[in-house]
């Protein structure tokens, strides 16, 4: 599985942990070797992606690998290394869809093993052209502050698949998902994701995907869909996500807050989303100064720090604690 993308989906010939079928981590060594009828290996390279390493059957792969021969000659390996597919539109792909074989990113692999450490941690999901990695990094911080084992996963943070099988167990994960990632987002059915909390950020007008691909973020959410004020195609995007009944939009902007929104009063940072009395009133979660003094305040990073707010504030963090929370929040990745 790649990281940044995703696979084929294989079935494994060898257990180590897991039943049949499913993924497998192969002791004394850094390879999940898998089998789907055509001998293919997938690795952990070191850069934390998975490759398929070698194909013993020819699948069309759009084209050579070119290799040095012992003669010093190149020469063309049909099918030998396939490495990291981030497309749908590979060959690959169409040749296992023609096959009815299913195909499964990373994430979607990790969401399927959710369940091996009791109780699944819950999802949440934060995609976007821009701001993903620190509206990420912010929200899993805030909710870390109001005491939950929360931790970053995916495109940012660790691997989904590291994540769910950690032995201790989270609470939550907040999943960070990049636009390869989310092209293998199925939408329904058996291994569509189910997040508590979704976000959409940002959609690049130049981007080669299509605007309904970040939408899938939002699918089967389940509390709050949260979308930017500043960006009009993530409210759309909301609009026309299937989500489960009770799940709300939440709007995020550097203007004063509709209802249902978390927006700025003149210097304040405030919450009209998260309470009863959001028709006339609305609750300080911050101030200028204040982030200004954590670096969080310019124009580029505040909608990413209102729209972690948003997320912590769905999952039942108080304003207290994100207000003491924000204060500390050190914003670096390493």
């Amino acid at each position: 599985m790649n990281g940044a993308g995703g696979q084929l989906r294989v079935r494994l010939t060898q257990v180590d942990g897991f039943e049949k079928g499913r993924v497998v981590r192969a002791p004394f060594c850094n390879d999940l070797r898998a089998g789907n009828g055509h001998g293919a290996d997938i690795r952990r390279c070191g850069t934390g992606r998975w490759t398929l390493v070698r194909q013993t059957q020819h699948i069309p792969t759009g084209g050579d690998t070119v290799t040095n021969g012992k003669d010093g000659k190149r020469h063309a390996r049909r099918g030998q290394y396939l490495r990291h597919v981030r497309r749908p539109d590979h060959p690959l792909v169409a040749w296992a869809r023609e096959g009815g074989i299913p195909i499964w990113g990373d994430v979607e692999l990790a969401w399927r093993l959710r369940d091996k450490v009791a109780p699944p941690a819950h999802w949440n999901l934060i995609a976007g052209s821009s701001g993903v990695e620190m509206t990420s990094l912010l929200a899993a911080h805030l909710l870390v502050g109001g005491g939950r084992r929360y931790v970053v996963a995916g495109s940012v943070g660790m691997l989904a698949l590291d994540a769910v099988r950690d032995p201790v167990g989270f609470d939550g994960l907040i999943v960070a998902l990049s636009p390869a990632q989310l092209q293998w987002i199925t939408r329904s059915g058996p291994g569509a994701l189910r997040p508590e909390v979704s976000v959409c950020l940002t959609v690049d007008p130049a981007s080669d995907l299509p605007q309904e691909v970040f939408g899938r973020v939002y699918e089967n959410t389940a509390i709050a869909c949260v979308y930017n004020h500043a960006d009009e195609a993530t409210m759309h995007l909301v609009e026309d996500a299937d989500v489960q009944e009770g799940c709300r939009a939440i709007g995020v902007g550097l203007g004063a807050p509709g209802r249902s929104d978390l927006g700025m009063v003149g210097d304040i940072v405030v919450d009209r989303a998260f309470l009863d009395e959001r028709h006339s009133t609305a609750l300080e979660l911050t101030t200028h100064g204040e982030l200004a003094e954590v670096d969080l305040a310019t124009a580029e990073l505040l909608p990413q720090v209102l729209a972690a707010c948003a997320v912590a504030r769905a999952l039942g963090v108080s304003p207290a604690v994100v207000r003491t929370a924000l204060a500390t929040f050190m914003p670096t990745t390493g």
